[in-house]
């Protein structure tokens, strides 16, 4: 949304080999849309393949910044120019020695400074690393590049109870305070990665850093939330909402070897990130999905405000159902009273 009520969606577009980035917009809550779509990037050859947009509001000024993957080995961001009525043509975004990019998302701080957070996974590495590129000219150039993390990343969970495993991954998301009194333009970033639990196996956790200098320096990463030693938490999502509360949404696996429940769970905290509040959203059971493809959506997502959290994600591939993904969407009202637990 923006500040005039205005919804935008972007998503992919294939058509004749091509892949595009689109952005649709509506006027009346979502009742109807442009019948003609915003373009904001198309591919010119068929090996050029376009992946994973994610957009952005800056409330501040109503700009709209739309982040995607190009081929894996590059992210770039574009626009919208109320200028030329149209989507500015993309800029580079990652730097030139960062191969295998994606899950890119961007912020802004109401001026210029627009950041990027990315993850890089060298092809010839055991090591991967979340980094941000930040722009002091509204989006047009970035050349300030920081890597928040050096980490190991996830990749495909086995269930063996099942003789089934799907695809997980590490993407970062992002989000920036510009509201709060105590906490104006302090940015957060989760993510998840395999990390020592205590038990006799690394396992998934979400973890979080933060910068309070517009990405400048970041905090020593830290898990979010402590789960048991076998658990496996992934797919985090953040948002933060006016008055400073921060809410992150994540998929949960009681063990990945054994456990036929995906469960959905909202963590909450009102005190700078010291202290959570757990809610458990929902479910779905993997045994009853067909994960041939080995794939239950990568896609999460949260908005929020004081009071309420809206959460949106997939479950995957239904054995009953011709249709490919089964989506579900909860509004949460937000706890900030019990189930209190640390982070380390």
């Amino acid at each position: 949304f923006d500040v005039l009520g205005n919804i935008y969606c972007t998503y992919l577009a294939i058509g004749n080999n091509k892949s595009a980035v689109y952005v649709n917009k509506s006027a009346n809550g979502g009742v109807s849309w442009l019948s003609t779509p915003m373009k904001v990037v198309e591919s010119t050859t068929s090996n050029i393949k376009l992946d994973k947009p994610y957009i952005y509001v800056n409330k501040q000024n109503n700009r709209l910044y739309v982040t995607y993957s190009e081929n894996t080995a590059a992210i770039k961001l574009s626009y919208y120019d109320e200028n030329i009525s149209a989507f500015s043509t993309p800029v580079l975004v990652s730097e030139s020695i960062d191969t295998e990019c994606s899950g890119s998302m961007a912020v802004s701080d109401g001026n210029n400074n627009v950041i990027v957070v990315y993850t890089v996974n060298p092809i010839n590495g055991d090591s991967s690393f979340i980094k941000i590129a930040k722009s002091t000219n509204g989006g047009d150039t970035f050349v300030f590049h920081q890597m928040i993390t050096e980490y190991e990343k996830i990749g495909y969970f086995a269930n063996v109870a099942n003789g089934k495993h799907f695809r997980v991954n590490s993407f970062p998301s992002i989000a920036i305070d510009n509201y709060s009194s105590n906490g104006i333009n302090k940015i957060y970033v989760v993510w998840s990665e395999n990390v020592d639990n205590g038990g006799t196996e690394k396992h998934a956790a979400v973890m979080i850093s933060i910068s309070s200098d517009l990405g400048e320096s970041w905090s020593v990463k830290k898990k979010v939330f402590i789960e048991a030693a076998e658990s496996e938490q992934f797919f985090p999502d953040i948002s933060v909402s006016k008055n400073g509360t921060i809410n992150i949404l994540y998929d949960f696996l009681a063990t990945k070897k054994t456990s036929s429940s995906v469960l959905t769970k909202l963590l909450t905290y009102v005190d700078g990130g010291n202290d959570f509040f757990k809610t458990d959203i929902g479910s779905f059971n993997v045994n009853s999905l067909d994960l041939a493809t080995n794939f239950i959506g990568d896609y999460i997502t949260i908005c929020s405000n004081e009071n309420t959290a809206v959460g949106v994600w997939t479950s995957g591939y239904s054995v009953s159902n011709s249709n490919p993904e089964i989506i579900y969407a909860a509004v949460i009202p937000i706890k900030k009273s019990i189930d209190r637990k640390s982070v380390v």
